[in-house]
């Protein structure tokens, strides 16, 4: 398995507030990337705890379901966070028949690749997708985030990745230019790619901060 991790602080930003967490091994892979929100005490704090601790917990299985668990991390929040939003997915992958589940709120999102064209799995919450006769400019608006005060309920959908495919899991700041075709990123941007092959596990960072976690099982 190939795994890389790219991730870039945007022009508007003071810090980079993108964060990963991956587990990986022969039977299966997960992942949960968090944006968070420039505004705030500690977003680059509240990225990195949420990407870690919802990661370890879900590894532990010890929920009824991912939505019972998101809802008792979700109580840690305070009064650390109370200050901070995010947007984050959960991605969790069966590698012997290669199917898996998105858990999400806000507009991280995972595509797969055939290396020609992205087929983008998850639908953005953001309120040109409910509202689409909004112009562009609304695009940043989100319909749902993660948020201290108020537990948010996730979407979850289902997806299967063939042989050859390549995993992009994403932040806006690197899916919204490849879809508006704009310049320089003002939102921090970044991609982690995953593909898997007949050569031993690689991990490559190419980051402008500490934002990955990793853990092999």
């Amino acid at each position: 398995m190939n795994i890389s991790w790219k991730s870039q602080k945007g022009s508007s930003h003071e810090n980079n507030n993108d964060y990963v967490a991956i587990r990986a091994n022969d039977n299966h892979f997960s992942a949960v990337i968090v944006d968070a929100s420039d505004k705030g005490k500690a977003p680059r704090r509240l990225a990195e705890y949420w990407a870690k601790t919802l990661l370890t917990s879900y590894i532990k299985q010890e929920h009824e379901s991912v939505v019972s668990l998101l809802k008792d991390i979700h109580r840690t929040l305070v009064p650390d966070y109370l200050t901070e939003s995010a947007s984050y997915t959960l991605i969790d992958i069966d590698l012997k028949d290669r199917s898996g589940e998105i858990v999400y709120v806000g507009d991280c999102r995972l595509g797969i690749s055939n290396h020609y064209d992205i087929n983008w799995i998850n639908e953005p919450h953001i309120i040109v997708n409910t509202f689409p006769e909004l112009d562009e400019s609304y695009a940043c608006f989100l319909t749902r985030v993660l948020k201290a005060r108020r537990f948010t309920a996730p979407d979850q959908v289902n997806f299967n990745w063939r042989d050859g495919e390549i995993l992009l899991l994403c932040t806006d700041g690197y899916w919204r230019p490849h879809r508006d075709n704009q310049g320089p990123n003002r939102d921090d941007a970044s991609a982690l790619k995953v593909r898997t092959d007949d050569s031993d596990f690689t991990l490559t960072v190419d980051s402008d901060c500490d934002n990955i976690f990793f853990i092999a099982q």
